[in-house]
């Protein structure tokens, strides 16, 4: 799988998690554990709904990206990626293991370990790799 796929995958996942989170970020709370949270804090749904709109601007953010045809931006842009996702992945692991304890919670570890796998596999990955030129 190539870098304009990866990317291009990697936006239509944010810009769906995006709109799911915008438009019932409170119904959502309960999967993750917070059955409460919307009753007593109804600033905890809305500030669900304002992560879902950060996704759908990475979303849009990351189709424009997809575009990038130079091989050592491609390799930057996945490098970024890995180091992000990685911060990600511990936030939500600890989130997860602390706080949520929901199997939407491991959803949402999977998920993120398999985007940062993904873009791994571009900068490591001899068959995946990106190939800069020299």
């Amino acid at each position: 799988m190539g870098f304009r796929r990866t990317v291009t995958i990697h936006a239509w996942i944010v810009c769906l998690a995006g709109i799911v989170f915008t438009g019932w970020g409170p119904d959502l709370l309960p999967l993750y554990g917070f059955s409460a949270a919307a009753e007593f804090f109804p600033s905890a749904g809305s500030f669900v709904r304002l992560a879902g709109v950060c996704m759908i601007a990475l979303g849009a953010l990351l189709g424009a990206v997809r575009k990038v045809e130079e091989p050592r931006t491609q390799r930057s842009v996945a490098r970024v990626l890995v180091e992000s996702h990685l911060v990600a992945i511990t936030v939500v692991t600890a989130q997860q293991i602390g706080i949520w304890v929901t199997p939407l919670g491991w959803v949402t570890v999977a998920i993120f370990l398999l985007i940062t796998a993904a873009y791994a596999a571009l900068l490591y990955l001899p068959r995946w790799r990106i190939r800069v030129p020299r």
